[in-house]
């Protein structure tokens, strides 16, 4: 008894054809179904995808199919075509050599091109896969790039442009219809990159004046740079909202230096009230702690106001021994004149 599938994942005519796809870079499908509008199946033999072009294709021995359903079959591929959106139809017929060109024309109107036996063997008998590509292209009337698909690839690699637009152009060649539809593309990708890089410096140029013009510490410059740092330029969004963040981040940083040295400030004005007489040490230190605990002081600020007092100290210090000597002196002086008062008188 005749076995019905004949191991239709290997029949040799469909196994042949997806191979013939593979060749040329081809990505094959054997064996696709679509449903149709009223919940029958159709099944188609070979889908062959390469980026977005898509070609579908059926493939029939007419030795072990009658002719008379061929009608039925082209419409079946139609409709299955259109189902799968793919862009090229190929009915591939071995076994009825008598297919008229006027038939093949009529055929083509409809979307479908016939790959009649001849053609097939014809097909099989060429060697190089660059030459069967440029074969098929021009049958299936597919647009330059696919024939010159390493040309393509050369310029997109060669182009001024990011990783990510390489690789997407490498997978959409086969919507341009020449390389000079690419070339312009790509000098379109490499003016618009430019203008991003360089307004990416007229950004940082922006960012670094302002850290520049700006009274910070060492430590809030750094600060601000190694945030700049963490950015990523290569994302608009991200890089558009980073740069916003660093401005703030400025901004914040000035208004708290601008607080500090207010605070530093008037610390310093304590101590030189202090020296001149004109406050106590209780009120310098009550109003000390009031500015530390709301308007804030660095350490610089401390810093500079223990060493007015140290200063202060310094001065008293000496001051009270210049108060001892005169009063030794005095005293002496005053010993001497009496000693003298008393010999004389």
């Amino acid at each position: 008894m005749k076995d019905e599938n004949r191991d239709r994942m290997g029949d040799k005519f469909e196994r042949e054809m997806a191979d013939l796809f593979q060749r040329i870079g081809f990505v094959v499908k054997s064996h696709v179904f679509t449903k149709k509008e009223d919940g029958r199946k159709s099944e188609q033999d070979v889908l062959a995808t390469k980026g977005n072009l898509k070609i579908l294709i059926q493939c029939k021995d007419y030795a072990k199919f009658p002719f008379e359903n061929i009608e039925e079959v082209i419409d079946d591929l139609v409709e299955d075509g259109k189902s799968l959106e793919a862009d090229k139809l190929i009915l591939a017929i071995t076994g009825h050599k008598n297919l008229s060109d006027e038939y093949a024309k009529n055929l083509k109107k409809k979307g479908v091109y016939l790959w009649n036996e001849d053609y097939w063997r014809k097909l099989q008998r060429i060697e190089t896969n660059q030459e069967l590509k440029q074969e098929i292209g021009t049958n299936l009337e597919l647009p330059e790039t696919f024939v010159s698909q390493k040309k393509m690839e050369r310029l997109i690699n060669n182009a001024n442009i990011s990783e990510k637009n390489k690789e997407f152009l490498k997978e959409s060649t086969g919507t341009f219809e020449n390389s000079e539809e690419l070339e312009k593309e790509l000098n379109l990708l490499e003016l618009e990159e430019k203008i991003r890089s360089k307004k990416d410096d007229i950004e940082l140029e922006e960012i670094f004046e302002l850290v520049k013009s700006s009274n910070l510490s060492y430590n809030k410059r750094y600060n601000i740079l190694k945030k700049l740092s963490e950015l990523n330029l290569s994302e608009d969004s991200k890089r558009i909202v980073g740069f916003e963040k660093i401005k703030t981040f400025i901004e914040k940083q000035e208004e708290d230096s601008s607080s500090e040295n207010w605070g530093d400030e008037r610390y310093l004005i304590l101590e030189k009230l202090i020296d001149e007489r004109m406050l106590s040490e209780k009120d310098k230190k009550n109003v000390q702690e009031e500015i530390e605990q709301t308007i804030g002081i660095s350490k610089k600020g401390y810093t500079d106001s223990q060493k007015i007092k140290i200063e202060r100290i310094i001065r008293r210090a000496i001051f009270k021994k210049k108060l001892i000597k005169i009063a030794i002196s005095l005293g002496i002086l005053a010993i001497t004149f009496i000693i003298l008062w008393r010999v004389l008188f």
